[in-house]
């Protein structure tokens, strides 16, 4: 940053105008990201990031799933317009079923389309 000579106004290398009453000093406290000077802040960071961790590699597989059945239903795949409503409406499912994390769902979607694929 530098000073324009605006009575302590700065602006910084993208030009953005920074009022002296906008800096923020912090507390002294250098420690690094996600860490805190309270020990007990400092658990409950370290186990949020283990949980995260967790649900990453737990979700690695539901992901896998995902991407196979939305490769197999997506509705650009259509033979005619019954097959695309039919894949639309597994699609809406399946992308509710993966932010939910529900694998059975998702195996459900599937399974609905190539029951009903040949009748159309």
């Amino acid at each position: 940053m530098k000073n324009k000579g605006n009575g302590g106004v700065f602006v910084d290398a993208k030009r953005t105008v920074i009022y002296p009453g906008e800096i923020d000093f912090g507390s002294g406290f250098s420690g690094l990201p996600g860490e805190s000077e309270r020990p007990e802040e400092s658990n409950a960071a370290a186990n949020g990031k283990a949980a995260r961790d967790e649900y990453f590699a737990a979700s690695y597989g539901l992901r896998e799933l995902y991407l196979d059945v939305i490769k197999q239903i997506h509705p650009d795949h259509a033979s005619n317009e019954a097959d695309r409503a039919l894949r639309e409406q597994l699609t809406k499912e399946a992308n509710a079923a993966f932010e939910r994390g529900d694998d059975e769902t998702l195996r459900r979607a599937l399974e609905e389309y190539t029951r009903q694929a040949p009748h159309l």
